[in-house]
Order: C-alpha cells, then sequence, then structure tokens
C-alpha cells in the first residue's frame, strides 16, 4: 500500500468521524431548533401584541402632540403680537427717550443760568437776612398789638351787648307804656274827658321824635300761606302784636313796595300775621321793616 493510499483512507476515516460528528449534532440540535422555533413563536405573538399596544399608544401620543402643536401655534401668534407691541412701545421709548435727551439739555443750559442767578442771590443774602430779621421784629410787635386790639374790642363787644340788652328792656318797656297811654285815653274819650286836662303842653312827649329815635326791626319773610305770612323776627327783637311792617324786595339797589304785615302771633324768635299786598306777590324771603306811625 503506497503513502498516498494511505493518506487517502486517513483522511476518509476522519471524514467519517467528522460527519458521524455532525450527524450526532444535527440530531441533537433538533429538539432545540424546535423548542426555540416555539419560543420565537411566542415572542413573536408577544412582540405583534406589543406593536399593537405600541401603535395605539404612538396614535394617542400624535394626537396629543398635534394638539399641544395648535397650544403652540397660539402662543406663537400671542407671543408675535405682544413682540408687535413691544416694538411699537420701544420705539414710543425711543421717541420720548429723544425728548427726555432734549429736555436735559435744556434744563442743564437752565440750570447753568439758574446757578449765575443763585450766586447773584448769594451776593444779597446777607442783606435779605436782616431785612427778614427785622420783619419777625415788626411781626411779633404788631401780633402783640394784635392781641391788645383784640382784648379791647373783646371788651367792647361786651359792653356793647350790655348796652344793647338795656336798650331792648327799655324799649319793651317803651312799647308797653305806648300802649297803656292809648288804653288810658280810649278811657278818658270813651267818658267824653279829653286828655289835655290831664296833659301838660310844654311836658307832652313827641312819639314822632321818639320813634324816630328808635332804630328799625328788619326781618325777612320765611313762609307764605295765602293772606298770612311769617317772619324771621320775634320777641327778642322787639316785635309785639299789632305792629305793623313794611314788605319790600329789592329790584336792583332800589326797595320795591310790596304791602304791608300786621303782627298777630309773637314767639321768641318769629312772628307771624295778616298781609295785605299792594303790589306784585310776597315770596319767602323778601325783607320786612317795622313801619313807623304817628
Amino acid at each position: 500500500m503506497s503513502l498516498l493510499t494511505k493518506l487517502f483512507v486517513l483522511l476518509v476515516a476522519v471524514l467519517s468521524l467528522v460527519l458521524s460528528g455532525v450527524t450526532i449534532t444535527l440530531v441533537t440540535s433538533a429538539n432545540n431548533y424546535k423548542v426555540a422555533y416555539m419560543s420565537q413563536k411566542s415572542a413573536a405573538t408577544a412582540a405583534r401584541s406589543g406593536m399593537a399596544e405600541t401603535e395605539r399608544n404612538f396614535k394617542s401620543a400624535v394626537t396629543t402632540r398635534n394638539a399641544m402643536v395648535k397650544l403652540l401655534q397660539k402662543d406663537i401668534e400671542f407671543l408675535k403680537a405682544q413682540m408687535t407691541e413691544i416694538q411699537a412701545s420701544n420705539k414710543r421709548l425711543l421717541a420720548e427717550k429723544n425728548i427726555a435727551e432734549s429736555k436735559s439739555v435744556t434744563a442743564t443750559s437752565l440750570s447753568a443760568s439758574q446757578s449765575n442767578t443763585i450766586e447773584k442771590m448769594y451776593v444779597g443774602q446777607n442783606e435779605l437776612r436782616d431785612s427778614l430779621t427785622q420783619a419777625h421784629n415788626d411781626a411779633m410787635m404788631a401780633q402783640a398789638k394784635s392781641i391788645d386790639l383784640a382784648r379791647e374790642l373783646s371788651s367792647e363787644k361786651v359792653k356793647y351787648e350790655t348796652v344793647r340788652s338795656v336798650y331792648r328792656q327799655l324799649e319793651q318797656d317803651y312799647v308797653i307804656l305806648e300802649e297803656e297811654n292809648v288804653k288810658f285815653r280810649s278811657q278818658l274819650q270813651s267818658v267824653g274827658i279829653a286828655d289835655s286836662h290831664f296833659i301838660d303842653k310844654s311836658d307832652q312827649v313827641d312819639y314822632q321824635e321818639v320813634h324816630a329815635g328808635r332804630s328799625a326791626i328788619e326781618g325777612q319773610i320765611i313762609e307764605v300761606k295765602s293772606d298770612y305770612a311769617s317772619i324771621s323776627v320775634g320777641s327778642a327783637s322787639g316785635v309785639r302784636e299789632n305792629m305793623q311792617f313794611i314788605v319790600y324786595r329789592y329790584d336792583g339797589n332800589e326797595p320795591s313796595y310790596l304791602g304791608d304785615l300786621t303782627i298777630t302771633r309773637v314767639e321768641q324768635s318769629e312772628a307771624a300775621g295778616l298781609l295785605k299786598i299792594k303790589n306784585g306777590m310776597v315770596l319767602s324771603g323778601d325783607s320786612v321793616t317795622t313801619k313807623l306811625s304817628n
């Protein structure tokens, strides 16, 4: 047997062993491949189920993303509008800045001018201080004098009120005496005796002069009801029953006569009586004054 033949036999033996091992391996792996196939099939089923779930989630995510995109588009439009407003505001602010800078230049110029003026004012500051000191002293003296005058005025007001009170009392006494005098004369006339038998002509009182010496009672109409009217003065001002008032109204600077008022009711601060209208119409706010009689 040649060497080549030996090598061929050896090669055939080796190949036989290799093929036997491969065959054994294939037979052994067949079952493993079957198990792996079933496993892969289950994995594929699970993968398809997962893919369907993933697809649903993807669609939901796409829907959500589209909604977010729309919101973002609205936000972008809003931001664009704000940007436009900001740009317009920036332009306005820039214009205002330019105006402010111009005013600043003007103010700087005025400041320099005022500085010069202030420097000139400082020159006369001492004189002004002296003048203010003198004026303060004069004001203090004037204030002291004003206090003294106020005290004197207060004292005079007290005296005036005292005299006025006494005068009103005397006036009331005079009215009462005059009424009693009228009643007394009426009684004398009723019995046929002239009052001249009891009155000395040299001692007779001139009632016209007495009335002329009295100050008139002034007031205003506060209410008008038909031919009855109320006035703003009463017994405290000397008003008595049967006293007559002239009713008038100022037309420009001239008083306009309206009629007469005869007092029938008297209270402390107001009175009322019968109204006899002679001219026009009497209204609230019209003026009244006492009518002097002989």
